[in-house]
C-alpha cells in the first residue's frame, strides 16, 4: 500500500478519429463499484484530471460519452510524487432503434435523367394479372396488338428485372406471363446502351423497361392455376420465379383452349413477333401460305385454339464480370378457322364475284433455344457471345371451296435457323470504345404443298387435274464482320464502323401436276433453281453535335455491292456492282426542357431481296400463284420528317406531333390477273416515282387528383403507287386510311374504375383521281371494374363493333369476371364469362383500288370457366 499526500489522475479521452470532449470521468471503489469516489467531464479537448480527496488504491475509473461504448480500467497502484496516466480510446457506440416507418404519399410518376419511374399503384384498377394488364394503363407505354411494347412511340429493345436480362428479345414471355403482384415500380430508360462501355459515350435512341421486383416476394414466388368450363374450356399453368443474389430464372408451363397465346410467337398472322423482326433479314422465307388466321378481334373472341406452351429462362452470375443466360422454349398449338369470303371485282367497268370458304386446321411446333454468355467489365474489355436455335414444323390442312370447285390443301412447313454472334469491345481511353463483332447464321424452310383436285394451269388442255403438288426450297446463309468505333471530345459524338458481310441465298420449287388419267407433268413455266448472292463492303460514318438548346447528328453511308444472280434451270445469269452512297440528318431544337422540335432526312438504297428474284410461277394457295420480273437495280427512297415533342410535369402530359414524307424512286409494284379459279401475282419493279405522306399525332393526359388518363392517338396515310390488273394499263392509284383511337380512364377511391375506348377507321381508294371504294368501321369498349380493397373483385366489359358503317352490321360482346381471395391471398377463386351474347361469326371488310371483299369467320362461342389460383 502507498501513503501520499495529494493522489492525481489524468490523461486523454479519444476515439478512433479525434479527441471526446464532454466525457464523462467516474472514479468508483474497485470492491465496490456502486460507491463513486469522485467524477468530472474531459474538456472540449478531450482531456480530464482527478483530484483524489484522501489517499486511495484499488480504483475502477469508468468513462460513458453518449455516441460510444462504455470503457472502464483498473488501477491498484498510484503515484506518490506525479500523477497518474490514464488514457481512454473509446469505440462508437451501435444503438438498436425501433424501425420508424414513415409513410408519404408516392408521386405517381418521377423521373431522374433518362429513367422515369411508374408507381404501380396510381394506375391499377384491380383486374390486372400480369405485367402486361399494368402496361397497358401506364402514361407514355403502349402495348399493340401482338404483345410489342413501345415507349413514346419508340418499341423497348429489352425488358429487364431488377436490370438483369433474362428473356433478351422474348419478353413478352415476361410481359404476359409474370404476376402483377410481383411488381413493385416499373422503370422506362431512354438513351439506353446495352454495352456499360457506351454509356456516355454513345448517343443512343433505344429504350428499355426495368421491373423493378418486390422484395421479400421474389426469393421463391410462384403460381397456379387449373380452370375448366362448359363446352370443355379449359385453362391451366404453373409458373415460377426464383432470384437470389447470383440467379434469376423463370419457368412456365401452359395448356389452354380460350383462346391466349403465352408464347412469344404470333403464329395466327402475318404480324411478325419482335424475335422475327430481328431476324428477318437472317431467316429464309416461306412462301406458301397456310391459311388466314389473322382477326381484327382479340384473341379472346377469334383464336380458337389448343395452345401448349413451356419455357425455362435462367441467368446465372457465374463471377462478378461473367453472366451466363439460358432460354429454352417449346410451342404447340392447334389452330382451327372455318371462313367464307365474298369479293367483288369491278376491272375495267366489268364486275364479277367470288366466292371463296375454307375450314382450316394448322398445327405449329416451335422449339428454341438461346444461350449466352457475357463478361461485364464497365471499365475494361466487355465479350459476349451469343447463340440461337429454332426449328420449327407447322402443318396445315383445310377443305376449301374455290368458286365452286370443292379441293383439300395439306401443307407441311419445316423450317431451320441457326445464328452465332460474338462481340468483343474495349476501352481504349475514357473517350473511346472499340467494337468488334462476327455473325453467321444458317436457315432453311422447305415447304411442300398439294391440293386436290388441282387446277389445270395450262388453258388449252381439258383434262382435269387430280392433284397439284407445289414444294418450295429457301435457304440462306451469312457471315458479317463488323467494327466500330465510338468516341466523343468537347460536343461531340462519333461512331465509324467498317464491315463486310456475305449473304447466299438458294431457291428451288416445282409444281407437279397429276391429270385424272395418272398423267404426271411439269410445265417449266413453273420451276426455278436459283442461287443469289450479295457480297458487301461498308463504311458508316456519322457524328453528333450538342449545344445548349441545339442538336444535330450527320451521317454517310458507303457501300460496296456485288450482286450475282443465277438462274440454273432457264441457264440465264445477271450480275451488279454498284456503290451506294446513303446519307442521313438529324437536327433537335430543344425549346424548352418540356418541348423540341425534330427534323430528319436520309436517303436509302436497299438491294433486292430473294423474295423478288424467281421468276417462275409458285401456287402459294389454293388459288393464287405469285412470280416476278426479275431486276437487280435497288430500291431507291428519301424520306423526310418533322416532329414536335412535349413531355409535361412527371412526362403525364404528353403530346408528340409527326410529319413524314417518302419518295421512291422506284418500286415494286404488282400485275394482278385474275380469272374464276385462279389469282395470278407477278411483282415488277418500275422506274417510276411513287409517295407516301404521313401525318400522326399522339397525346397523353393523367389528372391524379381524380385519377383520370385521356390518351389520343390519330394517323392519316396518302400512299400514291400504281398497278396493272387483268389486260389494263399502268394504272394511277391514291389510298387514303386515317385512325383514330381515343381511351380514357378514371377511378374513383380505388374501389370503382371506368376505361372506354373508341376506335375509328376510315378507308378509301381513288383510281384515276376517282373514288373507288370506301368503308367506315367503329369499335366502342366499356370496361367497369370494382375493387374492394380486401378480397373481392369483378369486371365487366361491353364492346360494339361496326366493321362497316354503311349498312347494318353491328356486334355486341359482353365478357365479365368475379374473384374471391383468400384472407392470406393464398388462394384465388374466379369465375369467367367471355362472348356472353354469344356471336357465332364475325364479319370484316376490305378494299383496294378494284375489288371490295366481305370476309367471315368463326368465334370462339360464349363459355363459363371456373379457376382456382394458387400462390406460393
Amino acid at each position: 500500500m502507498l501513503n501520499v499526500s495529494a493522489q492525481i489522475i489524468k490523461g486523454t479521452v479519444s476515439d478512433v478519429n479525434e479527441a471526446v470532449p464532454f466525457a464523462n470521468i467516474v472514479v468508483k471503489k474497485h470492491d465496490k463499484p456502486e460507491t463513486i469516489i469522485k467524477y468530472t467531464v474531459t474538456d472540449e479537448n478531450g482531456q480530464y484530471e482527478i483530484i483524489l480527496p484522501s489517499h486511495r488504491d484499488s480504483l475502477l475509473v469508468e468513462v460513458t460519452s453518449p455516441q460510444h461504448e462504455i470503457q472502464q480500467q483498473s488501477i491498484f497502484s498510484l503515484r506518490k510524487d506525479e500523477p497518474t496516466i490514464l488514457d481512454f480510446i473509446l469505440q462508437k457506440r451501435t444503438t438498436s432503434l425501433k424501425e420508424v416507418i414513415v409513410k408519404a404519399k408516392e408521386k405517381p410518376v418521377t423521373i431522374k435523367g433518362d429513367t422515369t419511374t411508374y408507381n404501380p399503384d396510381s394506375f391499377k384498377d384491380g383486374s390486372e394479372k400480369v405485367i402486361e394488364d399494368l402496361l397497358k394503363k401506364l402514361p407514355g407505354i403502349k402495348v399493340d396488338a401482338d404483345g410489342g411494347i413501345k415507349y413514346k412511340g419508340r418499341s423497348i429493345k429489352k425488358m429487364l428485372l431488377d436490370g438483369d436480362d433474362l428473356f433478351d428479345v422474348q419478353y413478352r414471355i415476361g410481359s404476359k406471363n409474370i404476376s402483377i403482384e410481383m411488381v413493385d415500380k416499373v422503370q422506362a430508360i431512354e438513351d439506353f446502351n446495352e454495352n456499360p462501355l457506351l454509356k456516355g459515350i454513345r448517343q443512343s435512341d433505344e429504350v428499355a423497361l426495368n421491373i423493378k421486383l418486390k422484395k421479400g416476394k421474389t426469393d421463391f414466388s410462384g403460381s397456379s392455376k387449373i380452370g375448366y368450363g362448359v363446352k370443355d374450356r379449359y385453362d391451366s399453368s404453373v409458373s415460377g420465379l426464383l432470384i437470389n443474389s447470383k440467379s434469376k430464372s423463370f419457368g412456365l408451363v401452359s395448356y389452354n383452349n380460350i383462346g391466349f397465346n403465352p408464347s412469344p410467337y404470333n403464329i395466327n398472322s402475318e404480324i411478325l413477333d419482335v424475335e422475327s423482326q430481328n431476324e428477318a433479314n437472317l431467316a429464309a422465307k416461306e412462301i406458301i401460305r397456310q391459311g388466314r388466321f389473322y382477326s381484327p378481334l382479340p384473341n379472346q373472341y377469334s383464336n380458337i385454339n389448343k395452345n401448349l406452351y413451356s419455357s425455362a429462362n435462367s441467368l446465372f452470375k457465374v463471377s462478378e464480370k461473367i453472366v451466363s443466360r439460358v432460354n429454352v422454349g417449346f410451342y404447340s398449338d392447334e389452330l382451327s378457322r372455318i371462313t367464307n369470303n365474298e369479293s367483288v371485282y369491278t376491272i375495267n367497268g366489268n364486275t364479277t364475284i367470288i366466292n371463296e370458304s375454307e375450314s382450316a386446321k394448322k398445327q405449329p411446333n416451335i422449339f428454341n433455344a438461346n444461350l449466352q454468355l457475357l463478361n461485364k467489365n464497365p471499365k475494361n474489355d466487355n465479350w459476349e457471345y451469343l447463340g440461337k436455335l429454332k426449328i420449327q414444323k407447322v402443318d396445315f390442312d383445310s377443305e376449301s371451296n374455290n368458286n365452286g370447285l370443292n379441293q383439300t390443301n395439306i401443307v407441311e412447313a419445316r423450317s431451320f435457323l441457326t445464328t452465332h454472334k460474338f462481340n468483343y469491345s474495349t476501352l481504349l481511353d475514357d473517350k473511346t470504345v472499340l467494337i468488334v463483332s462476327t455473325l453467321f447464321s444458317k436457315s432453311n424452310a422447305p415447304q411442300d404443298y398439294s391440293i386436290t383436285p388441282g387446277i389445270n394451269t395450262d388453258g388449252n388442255s381439258s383434262v382435269p387435274m387430280a392433284r397439284n403438288n407445289q414444294n418450295s426450297r429457301f435457304s440462306k446463309e451469312n457471315l458479317t464482320l463488323n467494327s466500330e468505333l465510338f468516341g466523343k471530345f468537347d460536343n461531340f459524338k462519333w461512331a465509324l464502323r467498317n464491315g463486310a458481310l456475305r449473304t447466299t441465298n438458294y431457291f428451288e420449287s416445282s409444281l407437279i401436276l397429276t391429270d385424272v388419267n395418272g398423267i404426271v407433268s411439269s410445265d417449266d413455266s413453273y420451276v426455278n433453281r436459283n442461287r443469289y448472292t450479295i457480297s458487301m463492303g461498308y463504311s458508316d460514318y456519322d457524328m453528333t453535335f450538342t449545344h445548349r438548346k441545339f442538336s444535330i447528328k450527320a451521317g454517310i453511308g458507303l457501300k460496296y455491292y456485288d450482286l450475282r444472280l443465277t438462274d440454273y434451270f432457264r441457264d440465264l445469269y445477271k450480275d451488279a456492282n454498284e456503290f451506294v452512297f446513303s446519307p442521313t440528318i438529324k437536327f433537335v431544337h430543344k425549346i424548352s426542357k418540356k418541348s423540341s422540335f425534330l427534323y430528319n432526312y436520309s436517303y436509302n438504297q436497299l438491294a433486292p431481296q430473294e423474295s423478288n428474284l424467281f421468276e417462275g410461277l409458285v401456287q402459294t394457295g389454293y388459288r393464287t400463284f405469285q412470280n416476278n420480273l426479275v431486276d437487280l437495280d435497288f430500291l431507291k427512297t428519301h424520306n423526310l420528317s418533322v416532329g414536335y415533342n412535349y413531355s409535361g410535369e412527371l412526362n403525364l402530359n404528353r403530346l408528340m406531333l409527326i410529319a413524314s414524307y417518302s419518295r421512291g424512286k422506284n418500286n415494286y409494284f404488282t400485275r394482278t390477273v385474275i380469272t374464276p379459279n385462279t389469282t395470278t401475282l407477278t411483282s415488277f419493279l418500275l422506274n417510276t416515282q411513287s409517295d407516301t405522306y404521313n401525318l400522326s399525332a399522339s397525346s397523353g393526359t393523367y389528372i391524379h387528383a381524380i385519377r383520370t388518363t385521356i390518351d389520343f392517338d390519330a394517323n392519316y396515310a396518302v400512299n400514291l403507287y400504281k398497278d396493272i390488273v387483268n389486260d389494263s394499263g399502268l394504272r394511277n392509284v391514291v389510298s387514303k386510311v386515317l385512325n383514330l383511337e381515343l381511351t380514357m380512364r378514371r377511378g374513383i377511391r380505388k374501389v370503382m374504375y371506368f376505361e372506354t375506348k373508341t376506335l375509328f377507321l376510315s378507308s378509301i381508294f381513288l383510281l384515276e383521281k376517282q373514288r373507288q371504294n370506301q368503308f367506315n368501321s367503329l369499335n366502342q369498349d366499356l370496361k367497369i371494374a370494382y375493387n374492394s380493397g380486401k378480397s373481392f373483385k369483378a369486371n365487366a366489359t361491353l364492346s360494339f363493333v361496326a366493321s362497316d358503317l354503311s349498312i347494318n352490321n353491328d356486334y355486341w360482346f359482353l365478357n365479365s369476371e368475379v374473384s374471391f381471395s383468400s384472407r392470406n391471398k393464398k388462394i384465388d377463386y374466379s369465375l369467367i364469362a367471355r362472348n356472353l351474347i354469344n356471336n357465332k361469326t364475325f364479319d370484316t371488310f376490305s378494299i383496294n383500288d378494284f375489288s371490295s371483299s366481305r370476309f367471315s369467320q368463326n368465334l370462339i362461342e360464349r363459355y363459363l370457366l371456373a379457376n382456382v389460383s394458387f400462390n406460393f
